[in-house]
């Protein structure tokens, strides 16, 4: 069963142990523990809709609900879509209410492996559409000055493979509201690009601590690594799949 199947069998999963019992969703709980970029991912969908369970039961019910869903069966067709009854408009409100619950605040509710999924996925779209660089300069030290006066993350962090290579320059992207800096380097024939975010995109305690790279692993088949500091979050994406990343570490 591998990630995007898992994360599928488990948003269906509901969060009181109603499903224990269903052998799809015992077989996804199951493996679980071989798939450590999930399990934060998997408490936080729980954590939510035990958040949802609690806050819809709390919702008061209208003294009237009943006599007006039984009168909707009674509505004239002729009234068509002007037909709209209190309690239609009271579910609208609230589905409206748990898609606001739902979106990512500023102090996040998402963890660092799905922050990670999404940018390498959104690199994936900018490489097959074609991107132009914000600012482009072959000096680390000017695209630095650069991204300060355009107020964009900056790479507190940079390793010596990188240092060594050659900067192409900069992108500022928009991403769930914020702004995510794009920096890339090249190196004989092969490409990185540090992707740098502040920590406090993500839930508090997401992401690595050290400065020190994590080991180069794959996301949808692309080599990638990340590290920390105090401010910043860095994750590196080699521009192919083959990209020999440990080169700009």
């Amino acid at each position: 069963m591998d990630d995007a199947e898992l994360q599928l069998r488990l948003c269906a999963c509901r969060p009181h142990g109603q499903d224990a019992d269903d052998p799809l969703m015992r077989a996804a709980l199951d493996s679980l523990p071989r798939h450590p970029g999930l399990e934060a991912w998997h408490q936080q969908q729980t954590d939510f809709d035990r958040a949802m369970c609690r806050h819809v039961g709390q919702a008061p019910v209208p003294a009237r609900l009943r006599a007006e869903i039984l009168a909707a069966a009674k509505v004239s067709r002729a009234r068509g879509r002007r037909a709209v009854l209190p309690w239609i408009a009271a579910a609208a409100m609230l589905a409206a209410a748990a898609v606001v619950f739902w979106m990512p605040r500023g102090n996040g509710v998402l963890s660092f492996a799905e922050a990670e999924v999404e940018l390498v996925k959104m690199f994936d779209r900018m490489q097959t559409e074609g991107f132009s660089l914000d600012h482009v300069s072959d000096e680390l030290a000017e695209v630095g000055t650069w991204l300060a006066d355009a107020g964009a993350p900056l790479p507190y962090v940079v390793h010596a493979g990188a240092r060594a290579a050659t900067p192409m320059g900069c992108r500022v992207l928009d991403w769930r509201g914020g702004r995510v800096t794009m920096i890339c380097f090249r190196k004989g024939g092969d490409s990185a690009h540090l992707f740098v975010l502040d920590r406090a995109r993500l839930a508090e305690g997401e992401g690595p601590l050290s400065r020190d790279p994590a080991p180069v692993h794959h996301v949808d088949g692309r080599p990638v690594t990340a590290w920390g500091c105090r401010k910043c979050l860095y994750l590196l994406v080699g521009g192919a799949k083959d990209t020999r990343l440990d080169d700009f570490l």
